[in-house]
């Protein structure tokens, strides 16, 4: 055991125990004796720093002798010091390597020695371990096993990769929960409770395609934060016309005037000089006070970049909750994913409830109209001055009734829309009759998209 332990490390680590349920799964799972003692040391010198053990001749202090040199406890041991969370996931990660290899080179060196005895060639020394358990572990013999060149290579190759799977994953918990922060270990995260954590790290384990959410979710962070950076950005909301060449805000008569054999050399020409027509644009010099809308097309064309595509969401989620402003979430494909629509007041969402919003996924064809009517339900009961996304990567007919009435409630409640094309769709259909500006974007990194984070 650890030398000079501290009641308030020990205090915060019966605290975690309790909380986080696979230290007592491991204890259950390697039946070695004193494992658990193991754990509670080894989550301590992580946390405290403090790497000092009682002179004793057992087997966990060779474990944690061994734990302690390895190259993989040395990188962490610094980020680890008094982070709860990153000393819990590297002893729940360092303890299952160090079960899995007791387990496999016990064992293989039980079958060798009992394959001997059966063959009348060896005796067995009172130093060789001869069982799986750690009753007939020794120091000893832990060290005759780390002295074997197959056995080390095997325990220092575990530890890196575990190290990677930990880093990773801390890393994901807090790309998810940092808010807009600049930076790792800032913002929001550190308001989560550490259940909370604990509960997210678990799924990240277990989830590859949800860590690639996380991952995108940070990226998109970063990027939209720079988008904030000025107290003045414009919106897309259309205030008559200027010229210049901005690609994204041309009128619809220059793209068609670009296309025209007999008008693109003019076009061109224009273009590079910055004659052509486009939008000019309102300022916005404070925030919006309505709801933020997003309305997500899941159909099965977009499976493709939904791992993408969620990240870009939750990024969405981190403004509404910086601004504490409403944000719904509306998924569709043929019809709304009813169960699935979440509505965050003032931006304030669980763990839970941000994993569900990753985990959405209906599939199927694409109807514009539900989401959209989904979308009217909550702008009647918004304050005015919200904001509507709407990303799809396909086109759908919208009636010529709905896009009056439509239109009409945007109107009056003072509604912007901004819908995002993805992928190599040229072709907006009847968007503009809905949006203030739609936007082309092959994927979701593209610059041009950035504009939803300006909302």
């Amino acid at each position: 055991m650890l030398k000079h332990e501290q009641p308030q490390v020990q205090q915060q680590y019966e605290r975690i125990r309790q909380q986080f349920h696979k230290f007592d799964d491991l204890i259950e799972t390697y039946d070695y004796a004193h494992f658990a003692e193991l754990i509670r040391d080894l989550w301590q010198a992580l946390y405290s720093g403090n790497k000092e053990l009682v002179e004793e001749d057992s087997a966990n202090r060779a474990l944690l002798e061994q734990l302690f040199a390895s190259e993989a406890f040395r990188k962490l041991q610094d980020n680890a010091t008094g982070n709860v969370l990153l000393s819990t996931l590297a002893t729940w990660r360092f303890s299952y390597v160090a079960g899995e290899w007791l387990n496999e080179f016990t064992d293989d060196a039980t079958e060798e020695q009992a394959k001997a005895t059966d063959d009348g060639t060896s005796e067995t020394p009172s130093n060789t371990t001869t069982a799986g358990n750690d009753e007939q572990l020794t120091a000893a013999q832990l060290a005759e096993l780390f002295n074997d060149a197959e056995a080390l290579a095997a325990w220092q190759a575990m530890l890196d990769d575990e190290l990677h799977d930990v880093e990773e994953v801390a890393s994901n918990v807090d790309d998810l929960l940092r808010g807009l922060a600049p930076s790792v270990g800032e913002g929001d995260a550190s308001k989560v409770p550490v259940q909370q954590q604990l509960a997210l790290a678990e799924e990240l384990a277990k989830n590859p395609e949800l860590r690639k959410i996380a991952e995108w979710a940070g990226r998109f962070k970063i990027k939209a934060r720079y988008a904030r950076k000025t107290k003045q950005v414009r919106t897309i909301l259309k205030q008559g016309m200027t010229t210049g060449n901005a690609a994204e805000r041309l009128l619809p008569i220059e793209y068609l005037k670009s296309e025209a054999e007999e008008s693109k050399l003019d076009f061109m020409h224009r273009f590079v000089e910055g004659r052509t027509l486009m939008y000019d644009y309102k300022k916005r010099s404070k925030k919006g006070k309505g709801a933020f809308v997003v309305c997500y097309d899941e159909s099965g064309s977009m499976q493709e970049l939904d791992v993408e595509g969620k990240g870009f969401v939750l990024a969405l989620m981190a403004i509404a909750k910086k601004e504490k402003r409403d944000f719904v979430f509306i998924p569709f494909s043929g019809d709304v994913g009813y169960s699935d629509v979440q509505v965050f007041k003032k931006g304030r969402y669980s763990v839970r409830e941000l994993l569900d919003v990753a985990a959405s996924y209906i599939g199927g064809g694409t109807n514009f109209e539900a989401p959209l009517r989904e979308a009217m339900v909550h702008l009647e009961h918004s304050a005015k001055d919200g904001d509507i996304v709407f990303i799809t990567d396909g086109m759908c007919h919208i009636s010529d009734d709905f896009i009056a009435e439509f239109n009409a409630l945007k109107t009056k409640k003072n509604f912007e829309m901004l819908s995002l094309l993805v992928g190599h769709n040229k072709h907006e259909g009847l968007l503009p009759e809905v949006s203030e500006a739609v936007i082309k974007i092959h994927h979701f990194e593209d610059d041009n998209g950035a504009i939803a984070f300006t909302l």
